[in-house]
């Protein structure tokens, strides 16, 4: 893993890890949804994560699925992923590492972002609610979305 971040840029990294989300993770997410939408003993179900990149649930063709992304800004991440990684008490080579991947972090959320807004998704800054407030009103969302 180390080699990988430290050997491939910014856009390669973006590159990689789509190919990924699209060819070993989006097939079983497909089947997920297809086989809850079809059940008539279903609730609902959430599917959440990084892997559920917009231009590919844009695809799921049901009238009864809402969407929603949870976004936070550059200086989140920042102080999340320097924080969680003990960042400060890290060798030089692995605090690369940590670099590289913040970097394909900020990235990815900008991509995610605008590719979000282009198909008119809707966001939520995790910063503007508590955890309590922000379960509330993405519940909301989603009820008013379906």
């Amino acid at each position: 893993m180390a080699e990988h971040y430290l050997s491939l840029s910014v856009d390669e990294l973006i590159k990689d890890v789509l190919h990924h989300y699209r060819v070993n993770v989006w097939p079983k997410v497909e089947e997920i949804v297809a086989s809850h939408i079809h059940d008539p003993s279903s609730n609902g179900l959430i599917i959440e994560g990084s892997a559920l990149w917009p231009e590919l649930v844009a695809t799921l063709n049901f009238d009864n699925i809402a969407a929603l992304w949870l976004t936070a800004s550059e200086g989140v991440f920042r102080q999340r992923i320097r924080n969680e990684s003990l960042y400060h008490s890290k060798s030089l080579r692995e605090r690369r590492m940590i670099d590289k991947f913040l970097e394909r972090t900020l990235v990815y959320n900008a991509q995610m972002i605008e590719i979000a807004n282009q198909h008119g998704f809707i966001l939520v800054d995790v910063l503007q609610f508590n955890l309590a407030e922000l379960t509330q009103r993405c519940l909301s969302i989603l009820r008013s979305s379906r």
